[in-house]
């Protein structure tokens, strides 16, 4: 008689927190692999987000912390990729001590926290806005929900091919919405496209109670209603 010997095979479930996706082998269930066999794994993060760690049953990956690894599968193995928002590294947000924005991520960002106080590091490179959110580009910092009523300072720096494409949308612009003692000042934007319903603007979609100053906007502004200006 024949004697057939059966090896067992064995899968691998992946999954992905927001910010990111498993790029090999994939999001789901993979396999079957054999016993003992070394499975390449890779995360990649979403713009404005960087890996964190592997969760899950990683006692056979290589390096939980490096999105790019391995696993030996010795049985069915389920593991997550954990991704994080890129924060702000420079300020505690306050007056005396505002945040400090480096780059675009850090600028879009700002929509996490409408009071605190901000200001330019260095000149911003926009441009990749362009392709952000499937082409509907940068979210405007505040809405008429939740209005922006901190402060903003570029100290005298310029952000550069902000991408905006929201014909849909009321209240964009930079920033969407800044009230009750919000203020813009001393920054620059050039080279902007900017797109959206009512209430559209390059800096700012709508104010009310609030200051914009010593700042300016070079480029293409669209709205389709009303109060649509610069």
């Amino acid at each position: 008689d024949d004697v057939r010997i059966y090896t067992p095979g064995y899968y691998l479930t992946a999954s992905s927190t927001t910010g990111g996706s498993i790029s090999y082998p994939g999001q789901g269930m993979t396999g079957p692999y054999t016993l003992g066999q070394i499975v390449n794994i890779s995360a990649i993060a979403s713009t404005c987000y960087h890996f964190v760690n592997w969760t899950g049953n990683t006692g056979t990956i290589a390096d939980i912390n490096a999105s790019s690894t391995t696993i030996t599968m010795n049985e069915n193995y389920p593991i997550q990729a954990n991704f994080a928002l890129n924060t702000i590294s420079e300020g505690d947000g306050s007056a005396g001590n505002p945040y400090l924005i480096q780059d675009i991520c850090a600028l879009q960002n700002m929509n996490s926290n409408l009071s605190a106080h901000y200001g330019l590091a260095n000149d911003i490179d926009a441009s990749t806005t362009s392709s952000w959110n499937s082409g509907a580009g940068f979210i405007p910092i505040g809405n008429n929900s939740n209005r922006f009523t901190g402060s903003f300072n570029g100290y005298g720096h310029t952000v550069t091919g902000l991408f905006i494409n929201r014909s849909t949308t009321d209240y964009v612009g930079l920033f969407g919405f800044i009230y009750s003692g919000g203020m813009v000042s001393n920054v620059s934007l050039v080279n902007a496209t900017i797109t959206g319903k009512n209430y559209v603007g390059g800096l700012v979609g709508d104010s009310l109670y609030s200051s914009i100053n010593t700042s300016s906007y070079i480029g293409f502004v669209h709205g389709s209603v009303q109060c649509v200006g610069g």
